[in-house]
Formats: C-alpha cells, structure tokens, sequence
C-alpha cells in the first residue's frame, strides 16, 4: 500500500489518493513520530505523548491511538513483534517529503515550517521533541543551501544564488552572513539601490525587535556600498510634445479666461494616458488644487458612482457652501463618503423621483462651486462610466466654463459617440495616443538609458516584445538599468512583469495577493481582517510595497491601496491558484455583507458583492445581488407618477439592450443549476419580477405580465409578502396603461391588504392614492378625493417623521388637481397644480415640474388665459429639452403651439405641433394621441378663417376637421376624458 505524508508546512497523509483523517490528535502525532523513527519503544511513546499519566491510563492511551489509527487508514499501519516495542507496518510503501529531503540532495522538499499547525496543550516532552526536530531540520537545509550557494557563485550562476540565499533568509531573517551575500548579489548585478535598501530594512527591524545593531562586517559591506550608489535617475518622460503642448494651451487658456477646450486622452491600455496627465501636471507653472476620480469596469452599473467620488474631493469648497438639508440628507444617503461632511445620520431610500433630484443636485453643486472657483478635474477610464454619470458630464461640459476637465479612456463605442457629441460644441479637444514606432521605441530606450549602448539585436528584440506600447517599453528599460543579461530580454511580457516582485518578502507577497483579489483599491479595514499579520508587521509591509511603487496609498476617508499599474494587479492574481482566489474572494463577499444595512446605501456594495460573489463560485448569491442591481437600475429611470408608469420609463435603447442582456445571462445561470430548494424558488420569483417589469415598461405587455405572475405565485408559496406587494404593483401599473380598470381594483385591493398586513405605512399611502386613481379612472371623482386626500394625509404624517414624502405629496395634488379638471373646475384644479409646483420650487427640483406646468398650462388655456397658460407651458417644454422626461410631453408640446398660434407665431407654432406628433408616436398612449387630436383640430377649425394659418399649416394637416375630431374622440373616449371629447364634438359643428 502506497502511503503519503506531507510534514513540511500543514501535514496531510493520503493512501492512494485518498485523504486521511484522524480522530484525535495524539493518534496524529503519533503518526508522524513513527514515520521519521520507523521504530520506538512503547514506553517511549508513553513519555513522549502520555508523560505524568498513570501508567495504565498511559498504555491504554497509547492502544487507543494504535486502534484509532488502524481504523482511520483501514489497515494495519503498526506492527508489534513483541510487547515492548511498536513498529511501521514494513508492507507500507511510504513517501515522505522530510525524509527526501533527508536522504538526498534536493531542496524542493522543504515547502514551510515542519509539522506546521501541530501543538498538543500539557505534553511538554512533545514541544521540546518538535522544536529540536525543526531546528535540527532547518540546520540542515540551510548548511545544505549554503553548499549550493557557494556552487553557483563559482559558476557564475547569479540568478540560483539570488534564490538560495532568499530561502535561507525566508527560514532565519536575521542571518546575517545570507544578508551579506544578497547585498553582494544585488551589487554584482548592478542593483546597488536594492543592496542599500535590504540593508536598512534589516537594521530597523534588527533594532526594533532585538535593540541591536548589525555586526561590524554588515556595516563595513553596507558602508563600501553606499560610496558607489548611483544617484537616483529622475522619471524619465519621453516624447509627447505635441499633445502636452495641447493640454498646456488649453489650461493656459483656461486660466486667463479665454475660450478653451477640455482635454479628452484616448488610448489603448499601458499606452501613457495616466502618464501624460502627471507630465502637465509637473509642467504646469500654476499652483493647482485638482480632483482625481477612477471609472472601475465592475462599478459600470452603480450609477454616479465617479461624482460622488468627485465631490467627495471638493469636500473643501462644499463645506463653505449652504446647502439645504434635503439635499444634504439626499447625498450622504446615496454616497456615503459624504456623511461625514455634511454630519447628518438620516438614511434616504430612493426612489425614482430622488434618483432624477440626486441628478439635478450634483450638476447644481459642481456649478455653484465653479461659479466662485476655477475647478480642475480629472477622470480616469471614463470607458468604464455610466450612461447617467456620462450624461451629467456632457451637461456640465457644454453648460460650466470655470471648470477644466482632462478625461481618459481606453477605445470604446460609446467613448466614440460621446466625443462626436461634445466636439460638435468646441468644447473638447480630443488627444489621441497612438504606440510609438520602430524608430520611436528605439529613441525612447536609448535616452532612458543615458546613452548607454544597447545592441541593434536588442533594441530590435524590445519593440518585437513591445510593439510600441510604452508601458512595456518602461519594464524593458528597467531590466536594462538593473544589468540584466541581454539574453533575459528575450523572455516573455510575463517574465517581465514577474521581475518586479522578485525581492518582496513573504508577507508583502501574501499583502499583495489580497490586494490584487479587490478591481480597485482595496480598504485597509479589509486588509487588516484578511491578513493574518501583527498591525506593525502590516504597516511596515504596505510601506514596503508603497516604496518599491508596486502599490500607492490612496487618501480617501477610508484608507485603502491599490496596484500603481493594472497590468500589476492582472499579474498577480492570474498567478494564484484558482482555489486561493476562491476562498479570498469568498472572505471578502462575507465582510462586504456585513456591511449591509438593508437601505439604499447597499446599492454601493452590489457591484462588489457580485464580482467577490461570482469569482468564490457562489452562484446563487451573485444572481442574488445581479438581480437587486438590476431592480436599482430600473428604478434610476423609473416612473414619475403610478399612473404612467411606463411612458416615463422609456429606456434609451443601449440602456434597454444593456440590461435585457444581464437578464438573459441570470436566465442561463438560474437554468444551469436548476434545483428544488427555497433559495432557488426565490431566486427565480425575483427573476419574474424585475424582467416582467422591464417587459412591461418595454411595450411587452404579455409576456411581462405573464412573468409577474409566476412571480407572484412563487411568492405566494415562499411567504415572502414583501416582493409579492411589489410584484403587485407592477399589475397595477399595467392596468393603468391599458386603462383596464377591473383588473386595477381586484389588485389594488390585494396590495391593500398586504400593506396592512406589514403595517407598512408608505406602501398603504401609495396603495390608497392607487386606489383614488382607479376611482378617477371609473369616475367616481367623490370617493376618489376622499381616497386621495386619505393617503395625503398619511404622506404629511410621515413627512413630518422623516421629511422626505414631498414627491408623493405632490403626485397626490396633482391627482386632486386631475379630478377638478375632468370635472371642468379648471380655477381648482389650477390652484392644486400651483400647490405641486410650489413644493418643487420649496425642495429646489425640477423633478416632477414639467407634469405639474404642462396640467397648469392645459387648464389655464381652457380658462382662456392664454399669457398664464405660455409662461406655464414655455417653462415645461425647456425643462422637457433639458430632462429625458417623456410623460405629458406631447401635451405641453401641442398646448403650446395653440399659444404660439394666437400670438401669430405660425412657423413656430407648426414646429412644436410636428414635435408633439413625434413624442406623441413614441409614447403609443390613447390619452396623449387624442390630445395631439384636440390640438390638430382647433388648428384645422381656425384654418377656414385664417389665410396666412392655412398657407403655414395645410401640407401638414391635410385631413379634413372630421378627420381629426373623430379619431380623437375615439381616443379620448377610451380614457375618460369627456371634457375633451365636448370640444372635439363643439370643434366638428363649428361652434
């Protein structure tokens, strides 16, 4: 039987393949002791493992341990030829790595502390037995490698001397004849630098944990030393010129306040677009105060991620400014780096509307700061920005001049579109960097290197490896300072990149291989949970690393770390075992989790905890996360108001197509591990709901609906009443678009009784207000205010708890509003819609305001106050070309070109008809076409009687009046709005 047992590091024993596992660990060590001694005496294993005992405890201790040992490997493992003695069964084929190393000439054996982990509590005759044994051990290894050290100098053999004498320091950090020896190596090979920094590491920590001084050879060695260090070359920056000079221009410009354009750096990865920023910044003979912010490839779906990083930088000019405590609660919640700043602990859950608030108030922050300073801002990888981050950026690009941007990214379609955008303005002047060629490469090697010679063979062999990219360019000029043999470049980019971790110690290695499992920085705090390393030991392990620019501190709130270069990072963790990554990945998803609080603020943590997730294997709880991710990204771009629930959430088709993707992919993961358990059930009722809810808001209306009722019956049996409400509402949403008034009662009800049941107050004031609506929707105005006004009340009572309903309070006068003006009591419904609209002016947004001035402006044109009803609608149709809002635009688009009509604006007027037509063919609503209808045949009536009206407008209207009043009474029939109809109707007769 072939046996094998590892004792070097943590000892594990296999018999043909199969693991072997003890039951206790005397049975184990006794194991191990007869693997080495092969045979013992049994009174000598009674004092190894059994010393003090009764001697007939002891012997039946040890028979014990033999049993236990025979019924662990299934076979006898000992032999007794007589009482006295044990032995190891001669039948056993045995395989050991400390006796290989023992037996032979190799070092390979020696893989970390022997017996690792192993320590028995009270058997003192055991520890002294175990620390001679791991010193006579270690003795042995290192006289050995010392053997073959002094071997490989003879033969010139610098590289396995290098390895040998780190080995033996690895096993004894305070060896100072291995010290000297590497000091030596490293002045053989030309890193003097190296040789002087080991040194003083050794001596500080020489003198910190033993209060001495190296000895007198150590310093004299040090001291030769240190007379012919080179004087450290300063960063080379090579060629360039051209695209500095446009950045200096501009920022020169800038600075003068002239007509400048922001600076947009594109390039592929380790081209030099961080590099040449850095140069501008080193050239520029201001004194600059400038904000850094990183776009991360995993945080492309945390929306705005980058702006609150942004303002988390201008922390110093936001502190100074006033700023309302709405927006500061708004802020902190959603970006928690800013809590602090603003000192406040209240927590905001978002919703659509502060999505869209949150927007309006970061661009209304950066602009009233740029309005007092000149701001400089610098974004990194702007490929990996959102869609909404990118938008705001645009905004503030073309709107701000007293702020200078210098952006980079790598090539990308979207990077494309949005440059052909922002330059049609002159805003932006666009740096593209582009590898360096043949004659370039060369140029660039010799002149880093000071005019040493380098062979045509080699600087050929360089732009083979390299093929122009300078970031490969650099590691190759540094394999050359640090005279390596030529022969060593013709290795691959990896070697290349293995040569900068060469000399990192152990626990900088182990500090590294945590660091690279975070995409972006990793936080100390995590670090600290992570590695299991003294804090002084750590401290002065990441000021190791920093020093050797293998990692940079970065200074945000939370202290973290990253890689000085992602190439590092990539290195590093393609390195490690895919079991270590595993496991690391899963540590780090646990603490993330227990970071969450259940608010809106765990948006911040989803992208990590699907990325640590995914790569620990732990499917379900990545889909978990995938999922809520998603429902948040729905929700940026939600409805305004439950009665139009998807007009307004009309996704721009690359967002649309974006996140139906990320959905096919759960689907297909959902599908591969298909099961039975609760989890699963969950897993696939929460699919239901967030792709039946983007079908629903996509047109789909089948299929969606069909999803959130599996939804709701996978909930049903799960128990979990929370989703089943939401799934709920999505029902209720889609009733009222298809004005399918039964089905709204029937669910509104059930939602009802839900919210109740959850004593869930927000969700009960949202339900009843649902409630008034479908009241409206079968004109029963009386009960429907009642209704409303019901859930108005629950709204204020609330807000003056958390003063953050002021949305709902005013969606709820809007629907006051709505019922007056279906009634025809245009003055009260008018005086509803101020209220909603004077809330908005109150909180500072404009959120909402383009349907409270487009319901204004209708009824005051019905009131025949034409002026009032321009200024309300002219405000709604610019905040509709600011905003992506779609929701009654085709309302405020058509009312306003009838009062561009009677000021004799035709041409004008024909414009905003033609726009309300598009928008209105978009929305593919029955309320908004009839509207569009009403506004055609008021213009087709007053046609007859105007010459110059009809010359404007008779190749657009080509129908007769019938034609127009008929098919919008249709329309407006189906939607109940019978005020409307009369005027089709009075329209048609001539009235």
């Amino acid at each position: 039987m072939r046996v094998k047992v590892k004792l070097f590091g943590i000892p594990a024993v296999t018999v043909e393949n199969r693991n072997i596992n003890f039951a206790f660990k005397k049975a184990e060590v006794l194991f191990y002791y007869m693997v080495l001694k092969r045979e013992a005496t049994r009174d000598e294993l009674i004092n190894l493992l059994w010393q003090g005992h009764e001697d007939d405890v002891a012997r039946k201790n040890l028979r014990n341990a033999i049993y236990s040992v025979k019924k662990a490997f299934g076979f006898d493992v000992f032999i007794s030829n007589n009482k006295s003695t044990l032995a190891l069964n001669p039948a056993i084929i045995l395989e050991c790595d400390v006796l290989n190393l023992v037996n032979s000439n190799k070092l390979n054996e020696y893989n970390g502390e022997f017996l690792e982990g192993i320590n028995i509590k009270e058997c003192v005759a055991f520890e002294e037995w175990l620390l001679s044994k791991r010193q006579e051990i270690s003795e042995m290894y290192i006289k050995r490698l010392y053997k073959f050290i002094e071997e490989a100098l003879k033969s010139k053999d610098i590289k396995n001397a290098e390895e040998y004498t780190k080995k033996i320091i690895e096993i004894d950090e305070f060896d100072e004849k291995a010290l000297r020896i590497l000091m030596q190596i490293y002045y053989k090979k030309g890193e003097t630098k190296k040789a002087v920094e080991i040194y003083n590491n050794f001596k500080q920590k020489l003198y910190k944990e033993l209060g001495v001084l190296p000895d007198a050879k150590t310093i004299s060695l040090y001291e030769r030393l240190t007379k012919t260090r080179l004087k450290e070359e300063e960063k080379f920056f090579y060629g360039r010129d051209f695209e500095i000079s446009k950045i200096l221009d501009n920022f020169n410009k800038f600075m003068s306040d002239l007509q400048y354009k922001n600076i947009f750096i594109i390039g592929e990865a380790g081209i030099g677009k961080s590099r040449l920023t850095e140069e501008f910044l080193q050239r520029c003979e201001h004194e600059l105060s400038f904000v850094k912010a990183n776009c991360f490839a995993v945080e492309e779906s945390y929306i705005l991620k980058v702006w609150g990083d942004v303002l988390t930088g201008l922390s110093e000019y936001i502190s100074n400014e006033y700023i309302p405590k709405s927006w500061k609660n708004i802020l902190s919640s959603y970006f928690p780096s800013l809590a602090g700043i603003f000192e406040t602990g209240e927590n905001i859950n978002f919703d659509a509307n502060r999505y869209k608030l949150l927007e309006e108030i970061i661009i209304e922050l950066i602009s009233t700061i740029a309005n007092k300073h000149k701001l400089i801002i610098i974004l990194e990888d702007v490929h990996w920005m959102d869609d909404v981050s990118l938008s705001i950026l645009k905004k503030i690009m073309l709107s701000k001049k007293n702020i200078f941007f210098i952006l980079n990214s790598r090539y990308d379609k979207k990077i494309n579109e949005f440059c052909a955008r922002v330059t049609r303005y002159d805003r932006m002047e666009k740096i593209e960097l582009t590898r360096f060629t043949r004659e370039e490469s060369w140029d660039f090697v010799q002149k880093a290197l000071n005019g040493l010679e380098i062979s045509h063979e080699v600087l050929n062999n360089i732009y083979t490896e390299t093929e122009g990219n300078t970031f490969f360019i650099v590691e190759y000029i540094n394999l050359i300072r640090n005279n390596l043999d030529v022969s060593y470049l013709n290795t691959r980019l990896q070697e290349i990149l293995n040569s900068r971790f060469i000399d990192i110690s152990i626990e900088g290695k182990k500090l590294l291989n945590i660091i690279s499992m975070f995409y972006d920085e990793a936080p100390l705090n995590y670090i600290i949970k992570l590695v299991e390393l003294d804090e002084e030991t750590l401290l002065e392990t990441l000021e190791e690393l920093v020093a050797k620019f293998i990692i940079i501190e970065v200074n945000d709130k939370n202290l973290g770390y990253k890689f000085s270069h992602q190439k590092l990072r990539e290195f590093v963790y393609c390195n490690l075992s895919n079991a270590k990554k595993r496991i690391m990945h899963g540590r780090i998803a646990l603490l993330m989790e227990e970071k969450l609080t259940g608010d809106r603020t765990d948006f911040y943590l989803y992208s990590g905890l699907i990325y640590h997730f995914e790569r620990a294997g732990e499917i379900k709880k990545a889909l978990k996360y995938k999922m809520k991710n998603i429902t948040e990204l729905l929700n940026f771009s939600n409805e305004l108001f439950p009665e139009v629930p998807y007009e307004e959430k009309l996704l721009e088709e690359c967002n649309s197509k974006s996140i139906y993707s990320k959905l096919d992919e759960i689907n297909n993961q959902l599908t591969e591990i298909k099961e039975n358990s609760k989890d699963y059930k969950w897993l696939c009722a929460f699919f239901s709901y967030v792709r039946g809810r983007l079908l629903i808001w996509e047109g789909e209306y089948e299929r969606g609906i069909d999803d959130i009722k599996n939804s709701i019956e996978l909930t049903k049996e799960l128990g979990d009443e929370i989703l089943e409400l939401k799934a709920i509402r999505q029902i209720i949403y889609y009733s009222i678009q298809v004005h399918d008034v039964e089905s709204m009662t029937k669910y509104v009800e059930d939602g009802i009784r839900i919210a109740n049941k959850l004593k869930n107050k927000k969700e009960l004031a949202i339900l009843f207000r649902l409630k008034g609506l479908n009241l409206i929707m079968q004109e029963k105005f009386n009960r429907a205010e009642e209704v409303i006004k019901h859930s108005l009340m629950i709204f204020e009572s609330l807000n003056n708890k958390e003063a953050k309903y002021h949305f709902n309070i005013a969606a709820s006068l809007n629907y006051l509003g709505n019922i007056r003006r279906l009634n025809t009591d245009f003055k009260s419904a008018l005086n509803y819609y101020d209220k909603a609209i004077e809330i908005c002016s109150r909180i500072k947004t404009n959120v909402g305001l383009t349907v409270f001035l487009t319901n204004a402006g209708q009824v005051s044109y019905e009131l025949g106050d034409y002026v009032r009803a321009k200024d309300y609608l002219k405000r709604a149709v610019d905040l509709y070309k600011k905003s992506d809002a779609h929701w009654l635009r085709p309302i405020a688009e058509g009312y306003f070109s009838l009062t561009l009509i009677k000021e004799g604006r035709y041409e004008e007027s024909l414009k905003y008809l033609k726009m309300a037509d598009v928008d209105a063919q978009k929305l593919k609503s029955p309320f908004e076409n009839g509207i569009v209808l009403r506004v055609k045949a008021e213009i087709k009536r007053n046609m007859d009687n105007n010459a110059r009206l009809n010359y404007v407008f008779k190749e657009y209207l080509k129908e007769d009046l019938y034609y127009y009043s008929s098919l919008g009474e249709e329309l407006l029939s189906k939607v109940k709005e019978r005020y409307q109809v009369d005027i089709l109707r009075a329209l048609s007769r001539g009235v």
